[in-house]
């Protein structure tokens, strides 16, 4: 019963990073439209050093979500897995993509902390909360991420105890 109730826990947690991996990747895709609006606006004198500093910011912000979205994946795919065949050793792989995506979101989370009024700049024109996608998507990411290490940590102690084997026979002489 333990064994079955690990297995549906760890393909819940699966089918949700599978979710989360796909709103990375539209978090990366949203970052390289306003790193290309603050191209564009290069051209205009006065706003130069602030659409310098903002690409300089998606790139940063790019390079993260990508981070994230295939990690994301790879705990999909290796949460599947685990719920079909429930070796230990993917078990280990999801604590450590975990642990990944918990110190990753922070720092995404962080670095467009403070630039509201540039996601508002840049994003004028569309119907999208950029600054609200990212920065607190990263957030609950995290929380997302700090129910799930603990899980998948009190699963890998669990499992990796000591096993007892059948009982030994007395030889008989």
């Amino acid at each position: 019963m333990g064994t079955t109730l690990v297995r549906l826990g760890v393909g819940f947690f699966s089918l949700i990073s599978l979710a989360i991996a796909a709103f990375n990747g539209a978090i990366a895709h949203f970052a390289i439209v306003l790193q290309d609006r603050a191209r564009t606006d290069l051209v205009n004198v006065p706003h130069d050093r602030f659409d310098q500093i903002f690409e300089h910011l998606m790139s940063r912000v790019i390079l993260l979500s990508i981070i994230l979205c295939v990690t994301s994946a790879v705990c999909a795919l290796l949460g599947g897995i685990f719920a079909v065949y429930h070796p230990l050793s993917l078990l280990w792989g999801l604590l450590i993509g975990q642990i990944l995506i918990f110190i990753a979101n922070p720092i995404l989370a962080g670095n467009v902390h403070g630039y509201k009024t540039s996601f508002t700049w840049f994003g004028k024109n569309d119907k999208y909360p950029y600054y609200d996608l990212i920065y607190y998507g990263s957030i609950a990411q995290m929380g997302w991420a700090l129910i799930q290490v603990p899980c998948l940590a009190l699963c890998c102690c669990c499992r990796a105890g000591p096993r007892e084997g059948p009982a030994e026979q007395p030889d008989e002489a």
